[in-house]
Formats: C-alpha cells, structure tokens, sequence
C-alpha cells in the first residue's frame, strides 16, 4: 500500500523513505512491523515454534514426498524469504532480534525432542525443524550467505536422509526405531548411504554439515557471543541426533546369558539367533527338588541393543523342617513355602534343660 508494488526492487529502492514512517495509531516503525508480519508468515512457513506442530504430522505421507518437502524450498521458503528481503530486516533490527532468538528457540527445543521420539521420519522431521532453527538464526544476525549455504547443504543431506528412511521403512514395515536393528549386513547400500547423511547431519568435519555450520558459528562468535554459546550447546544436540539415527542398522542384541537363581538351567538357543530388535523365550527348569516360577520368561531387545525382561527363579514349594543344631537339642520348623532361593527364613527358639537362650530369633538364608 505504501510502495504501490510488489516488486522487490521497487521496494527495496523506496525503503529510505519508509523507515522513517510510523506505522498509523502507534509509535512502531512501519519497517518493523512490515518485518514481523513476514517473519511470522516465514514461522508458519518454516515450522518455527510454536508454529511446528504441522511438520512431524506431515510425514505420515510417502517418504519420497518427505524428502521433496525437506530438500526443497517448501518447508525452508521461510527462511529464503527472509534472506530476500534482507534489505527490509537490515533497518528493522528489532525484527531481525526476533527472528534470531525464534530460530534459536526452535533449535534448541526440536533438537531435544528429536532425541526423544521413536519414529524415524519423526525424528528426521525435528531435526528439519533444528536446522531450520540454525538458517533463522543466522539471517538475523545477518549472516545472510551463511543461512543460505546451510539450506543448500541441508537439503541434500536430509533429502539423503529421508530416501534411506523409506528404504528402511519399505523393507522392515515398520518405522519404530525400537523394532528396528542390525540392517547393516542385509541393506548393505541402505547403511553406507544413510549413515553419510548422519555425519552430515551431525556435522562430523569433511561432510557438508561441517563447513555450512562452522559458518554461521563462527559469524555468531564475532557479531553475538551469547548466541554463538547457545549455538554451540545445540550442536551436541544435533551431533547426537546424527550419530544416533544409524543405530538402527548397526546396533543388535548379542546372545542372551541369564543369570538365575541357584538350580535353574536355561535354553538360550532362541536368544542368540536374534539379530536386531525382538523378543527371546528362555524356558527354565529347575533342579534340586525346586519347582519353577515364571518360567518361560520372555525377553525384549532394545534397538540400542540391551535385553530388557524378569528371569524366571526356582524356588520351594514344600514347607521343609529346619533343624537347627544347639546346645539343648532345639529343633524348629522353618516354614520355606512361597520363598525363593536367595530369600530368608526367621526362627524362633526355646531353650531347656537350664540353658540360656541367645540370637533369636535367628535369621537363615
């Protein structure tokens, strides 16, 4: 309305006129509102907090279709934009404060969150949001080459990431990273691939991530030192994301040994052909005249490879006379019904025949 156009060179040309204009009924500068009204459709746009939530919701579509919506500029136009119009936010600092600390803010709380989700494309779908974070961050410093470099490299790498997933997802029917383990040696290529783009994404020196992430950490550290700290912290977020994703084809359970209680044997035949995430059965049998409790017990292979279940135990099921041996011949039954080996047993005794009675009751293992 107040440059007659839309045209970006039109209006850049007329900015010197407009930032001294106020915006009418109050006293903020036309500029900076301008430069919020775009920085908030850039947050929708690019999945900012708390404009996110969309984002993981949308990868329930087919994964080639997640890896164009990341790699493209459909979800990192935001970002574009804000880059584009880089003239408006050089003379609406306040603007450019917002979209730094937004991006900043983003980085941080998608990061955490892509560590804690168990769906792949979920957590690939936080970590977009986390690197969109670094690019908003950087346009606001004006470190505008900087974001535009990370969206460069981001998009090969996540679209990288995103095709390895649907492989993944296509072979297993599942993309649960709990059901999902040991891939290495059967999706060969899958690994190489999708581990590439984790180190990548985790910005392992050498890989793209590195040189477009080392820029705009090391523009923060000359022009916001404060930022540059928080940007740093939120690297280990990433870099832990990035190295914990290709768990899924390189992690797997080992053999399971159960250790149990004195008198169970085990079969752990169906413990040590488990490759990756599943479940185990051991059957256990007991010796000794102890009965079984909670025999077969099932077991369950974690993706980061550690068994997780309750061992089944031997134990009595016969109350069984405890004879202690004394000085005046005393005998007392120790009732040893429902207590399983390793459990304890409490007496009490009496003494005759002028004895004295100590330690009782008595305790027995």
């Amino acid at each position: 309305a107040y440059t007659g156009t839309l045209n970006y060179a039109e209006v850049f040309a007329q900015v010197g006129r407009l930032s001294g204009l106020l915006f009418p009924g109050t006293e903020w500068h036309l500029l900076t509102v301008a430069s919020l009204a775009l920085f908030v459709g850039a947050m929708g746009k690019s999945a900012q907090a708390p404009l996110h939530v969309w984002l993981p919701d949308a990868m329930e579509g087919p994964t080639p279709v997640s890896a164009l919506i990341h790699a493209a500029t459909m979800v990192t136009a935001g970002v574009y934009l804000i880059a584009r119009c880089h003239t408006l936010f050089e003379l609406a600092p306040t603007a450019a404060d917002v979209a730094a600390f937004v991006g900043l803010a983003t980085l941080l709380i998608a990061g955490t969150i892509a560590i804690a989700v168990t769906d792949l494309k979920r957590i690939i779908a936080y970590s977009t949001m986390s690197q969109i974070g670094y690019m908003f961050v950087a346009a606001g410093i004006g470190a505008y080459g900087a974001a535009m470099f990370h969206l460069a490299t981001h998009a090969f790498f996540k679209a990288l990431l995103f095709l390895g997933s649907g492989s993944v997802i296509h072979a297993t029917h599942a993309q649960e990273v709990e059901q999902l383990g040991g891939l290495r040696k059967k999706m060969p290529w899958t690994t190489a691939t999708f581990v590439i783009g984790s180190l990548a994404l985790a910005g392992i020196p050498v890989f793209a991530g590195f040189w477009s992430k080392d820029e705009i950490l090391h523009i923060a550290s000359e022009q916001a030192p404060v930022v540059y700290v928080l940007l740093a912290s939120a690297a280990v977020l990433t870099c832990m994301t990035g190295t914990l994703t290709p768990m899924t084809f390189v992690c797997q359970c080992a053999a399971l040994t159960v250790m149990d209680s004195n008198g169970a044997t085990h079969d752990e035949s169906a413990c040590a052909a488990v490759a990756g995430t599943g479940t185990c059965t051991v059957s256990t049998t007991c010796t000794g005249g102890l009965t079984v409790n909670g025999s077969p017990a099932t077991y369950t292979c974690s993706n980061m490879g550690a068994w997780s279940g309750t061992a089944a135990h031997c134990q009595c099921t016969t109350a069984l006379a405890l004879t202690v041996p004394n000085s005046g011949t005393v005998t007392t039954a120790c009732n040893m019904n429902a207590i399983a080996v390793g459990g304890t047993c409490t007496t009490a005794a009496t003494c005759n025949g002028g004895y004295t009675l100590l330690n009782s009751p008595a305790t027995y293992t």
